[in-house]
């Protein structure tokens, strides 16, 4: 049982690895005279935009308040959609959703033990 466990921590551990890098390439594509146009498009989701000084921070607040997560990306591909530099981006986010499906799926498939 312990195996399994650690198993099922290190697959989330990795998930949020997979997660911050989405972060991070999603912030170094964004050019940083963005950032303000963004702030008006999460206002109401972030918690303040006095320490944002950029794209990043923007996402980890968002993260903090409970907006976005792993497993909560609408409104990130919401937020993308709406300008014209985020319209790529959102196929980063797709391929995201689609390879963390892929792992969950195998987490949750049975698997035949051998003696």
């Amino acid at each position: 049982m312990e195996k399994l466990l650690t198993v099922h921590y290190i697959s989330f551990a990795m998930s949020d690895i997979d997660f911050n890098a989405l972060l991070i390439t999603i912030s170094g594509k964004i050019a940083g005279t963005e950032l303000l146009r963004l702030k008006r498009l999460c206002r109401g989701k972030i918690s303040t935009d006095g320490e944002i000084n950029d794209v990043y921070d923007l996402l980890v607040d968002m993260v903090k308040c409970n907006t976005l997560g792993a497993d909560k990306l609408d409104v990130l591909k919401e937020v993308l959609g709406k300008f014209e530099g985020g319209k790529p981006l959102l196929k980063d986010v797709k391929k995201f959703e689609e390879i963390r499906k892929g792992k969950v799926t195998d987490l949750l498939a049975p698997k035949s033990i051998s003696p």
